[in-house]
This record gives C-alpha cells, sequence and structure tokens, in this order.
C-alpha cells in the first residue's frame, strides 16, 4: 500500500512540474491550460485527487473532461469518467473543505434520521457554493452525465454501465453540487424547505414495478434544467438499487427520503 501510494504522489508531481501544463498568460498567477490535460480511464483518478484543494485545476480538469465525453466513449469508459465528474464538481466549486467542515459538525444528526440536519447541511454550503462558482459546476456535471441517462423526457435512467457501478459517496457529491446548483438557478425562488416537494423541480413521483419512481413532468412551461433531469436519474438509481448500498449511507438515505416525499403532482 505504501509503495502505491508513493507511486500516486510521484505521478501527481509529475503532471503538476511540466511547464507547458501551464498557459502563456500574463497575469499575476499560472492558469492551467486544460488542453495539456489527457485523460484517460487509468489516469482520470489520480488527476482527481490532484485537485484536491485546488479549485482552478479542478476547473481545468472538468474542462478536459468535458472535451473527453465528446469522443466516442463505450458505456463502461464512460461510466468511470462520470463517476469522478462529482467530486471534480465538489473540489471546482471550492466546496471540498466546506463539506467536510459542515459534514463533521452534522453527521450524527444525519445518520441518525433527522432530515433538516442535510437540509441544514445544504444552506451552510450555499453560500460558499455560489461565491466559488458552484452553479457553473453544477451545470458543467448535469451536462456530463445527462450523456449517460436514458429516457431524459420522460423516468430518467442512467445506463446500465454507469448505474452498476455507482458509488454511493459519489451519488451523494453528485446530488448535493446538482441540488444547490437548482436553487442558485432559481434566484431564490427554490429553497432548502422546498425540497420535499419535486414539482419545484418539474418532477413527480409516478407508481414503478419496483415502487415509487420520478419522472419528468411532459411539456412543463419552463423545461426542466439538466440539474433536475439529473436529480430525477439519481432518485431512480437509488430506488431501483437492490443492494442496499444507498440506504446504508447516510447522505444518499436523507436525500432520497427527503426528495421522494411531497407532492405528486404539479398543482395547476
Amino acid at each position: 500500500m505504501k509503495k502505491i501510494a508513493i507511486l500516486t504522489v510521484i505521478t501527481v508531481l509529475a503532471f503538476l512540474s511540466c511547464d507547458n501544463f501551464y498557459s502563456n498568460s500574463l497575469g499575476n498567477s499560472r492558469e492551467y491550460d486544460w488542453r495539456q490535460i489527457n485523460l484517460t480511464t487509468s489516469n482520470i483518478g489520480d488527476w482527481v485527487r490532484a485537485t484536491v484543494g485546488n479549485p482552478p485545476l479542478a476547473r481545468a480538469v472538468t474542462e478536459a473532461l468535458i472535451e473527453k465525453m465528446n469522443e466516442d466513449l463505450d458505456p463502461d469508459e464512460m461510466a468511470i469518467f462520470m463517476e469522478f465528474a462529482a467530486r471534480l464538481a465538489i473540489e471546482s466549486s471550492g466546496l471540498g473543505a466546506a463539506i467536510l467542515i459542515n459534514a463533521t459538525e452534522l453527521l450524527g444528526g444525519i445518520g441518525s434520521g433527522d432530515d433538516d440536519s442535510f437540509k441544514d447541511l445544504l444552506n451552510n454550503l450555499q453560500d460558499d457554493f455560489n461565491a466559488g462558482g458552484g452553479q457553473k459546476a453544477a451545470e458543467n456535471l448535469a451536462n456530463l452525465l445527462l450523456k449517460g441517462i436514458n429516457d431524459q423526457g420522460g423516468t430518467p435512467r442512467f445506463n446500465d454501465a454507469y448505474a452498476s457501478t455507482a458509488s454511493a459517496s459519489g451519488v451523494a457529491e453528485a446530488m448535493i453540487v446538482l441540488l444547490l446548483g437548482e436553487m442558485a438557478g432559481s434566484d431564490g425562488q427554490l429553497t432548502i424547505n422546498d425540497l420535499g416537494n419535486l414539482a419545484t423541480m418539474g418532477l413527480r413521483l409516478v407508481p414503478g414495478e419496483n415502487g415509487n419512481e420520478v419522472e419528468v413532468i411532459p411539456d412543463r412551461n419552463p423545461p426542466q434544467s439538466p440539474n433536475a433531469v439529473a436529480v430525477a436519474a439519481y432518485l431512480n438509481l437509488i430506488a431501483d438499487d437492490k443492494t442496499g448500498k444507498y440506504k446504508s449511507n447516510p447522505f444518499t438515505s436523507a436525500i432520497s427520503t427527503i426528495l421522494m416525499t411531497g407532492e405528486k403532482e404539479e398543482e395547476d
């Protein structure tokens, strides 16, 4: 394990020491040039680990990932990149440290089933998220995720490759970013207290084969945001799960409990 850790550090340092990794900007600080970042399924994890505490690098890696996801990838390759997209969104919005601080304080309440603790977490993160360009991070994340989502206008679900490999922690991070982005993009119209009502995002609960599932309300004006469609896909992913990993994770459990209740139909 020690050899692996040392190798990872050496690899990351090698990435960051390359002069052409930076742009030729004459500004006061170097800017990362995403065009010099060649992402593969083998090195994406190293790149993402290198972004911890470094939002500018996270934003550059995100741009490289957007470019990569435009290539003709097979579902398994796409699933690997999608798994790391949420962590990039967390770091590019500057939320990494803020989540650790707030989650540590509130984890006891979230873990005990206190749904208000999760709402408190989002509430505590919103200002930092907005100030750090979180809305753009959420937009990038949602658009990346849409590439792996089927039936975006009906009952959104992730493709099988991602659905079978997604981690509970990655899903929790993604949904935190998407929900904060949805609230930031609503100009204050969508608040923490609205999260129990899916109709505020243009979504609704409908009966499915395995219980309730989340559907996009058709012909909505304005149409649902990419954030909302991705949230619906994640809620269906959690609802379809047979492993119990989302139920046992305090964050995904709290998210599904809060969002999978409330009004089933949008008010006229």
